[in-house]
Formats: structure tokens, sequence, C-alpha cells
């Protein structure tokens, strides 16, 4: 498949995703929404599903780097659904996990700043959003 064609179905895919996520969200089907993320993240991004919540920053560079030549916007919707997912698991009590989530989150949007040219308010207001919720983490998880 064209990677055009691939990065825009894709990107599709992901639209709905994040669409389908809210509804979940508001109804507090968080369980069912962080499957839904992780069988996205394995079928997309292959990532391990048996170590899903503890992957290396060596492994989000690998997907980064592979997925950088689809599109910067598979990327942007990567960070965006490790975003979420952390947000679920945070309301779950999950908090170790929710943390080492969101710091993938903010690994990819950092990848994301160093690879492109043009500085992106949305992107840094997004990583802002980040540090401000795993520093609730800490808060709530403690010394």
């Amino acid at each position: 498949m064209e990677k055009s064609k691939y990065s825009k179905d894709i990107i599709h895919e992901l639209s709905e995703l994040l669409a389908a996520l809210l509804i979940m969200k508001k109804s507090g089907k968080f369980q069912q929404a962080i499957n839904m993320i992780d069988e996205t993240l394995v079928k997309h991004f292959d990532f391990d599903s048996q170590n899903i919540n503890s992957v290396s920053e060596d492994f989000l560079i690998r997907v980064y780097q592979e997925k950088q030549d689809l599109s910067p916007a598979v990327n942007d919707s990567l960070a965006r659904l490790l975003s979420e997912k952390g947000d679920f698991l945070f309301a779950q009590n999950r908090f170790k996990e929710s943390r080492d989530i969101l710091n993938n989150a903010l690994t990819i949007y950092f990848l994301s700043n160093d690879q492109q040219d043009l500085f992106s308010f949305e992107r840094m207001n997004k990583m802002v959003i980040i540090n401000e919720k795993l520093y609730r983490i800490d808060l709530r998880m403690g010394p």
C-alpha cells in the first residue's frame, strides 16, 4: 500500500478511536477504553502486548523513526493515544502505570519537537498538560 494512503488510513482509524474514547470516558468505561488503546498500539505501532505499559525509550525512538516515514500526524496520534491511556489509568488509581505511559507520551512529543522545523504551540501545550498530570501523580504516590 502506498505510504500516504496508509498514513491516511491510520490517521482516520485513530481519529475514530479517539472519538470513541471520549464517549467511553464520559460513561466511565475506563477498562474498555484501555483495551481498545492497547489493541491499537499492538496493531499499528508494534507494541508487545505482554509489556505494553513498560516500554523503553529506545523502543519508542525506534517506533517514532519508523512511523516518521509515514507522517508526523501518525506520531502525534501515537502520543495522544498514550496520553489518553495515561488518563484512563489515572482514573483507575493505577498511578505507576499512568506515570509510565504519560512519560512515554512525553518522549514522543519531545522526539517530535526535535524533528520538526516549526515550533508547535499545540504540542508544547500538550507537554505542559502531561507534566501537570505527572506532578499530580507524584503527589498521590508520595515519596
